[in-house]
């Protein structure tokens, strides 16, 4: 499912929101997502923050398909950072709510 597809415009938060209410894993290339979920603590499934920009699409496509293979339910609760030549993990906060 893609936010571009289904809607479009929306908020940061409103995306979040959503995959929080689906049980969603967000990927996106959009640190702002980061933020608010270290920084505001609020509630996400989990967060795959893609900063490849180096790579071509294709690329990036293949490095995020392995990463989600290796990691699987471990990308649950965290905020992982796949860079070109490493994945970073970081525990998710508890929400504020």
């Amino acid at each position: 499912m893609s936010i571009r597809e289904t809607s479009a415009g929306v908020t940061d938060i409103v995306v979040l929101k959503q995959a929080a209410e689906a049980n969603l894993i967000l990927i996106t290339e959009d640190q702002d997502f980061g933020e608010l979920v270290i920084r505001r603590r609020l509630p996400v499934t989990g967060i795959v923050l893609l900063e490849m920009d180096p790579l071509s699409n294709q690329a990036e496509a293949e490095r995020l398909s392995r990463v989600v293979a290796e990691l699987g339910s471990q990308l649950e609760g965290r905020l992982v950072v796949i860079e070109p030549g490493r994945t970073r993990l970081r525990p998710l906060p508890s929400s504020s709510e």
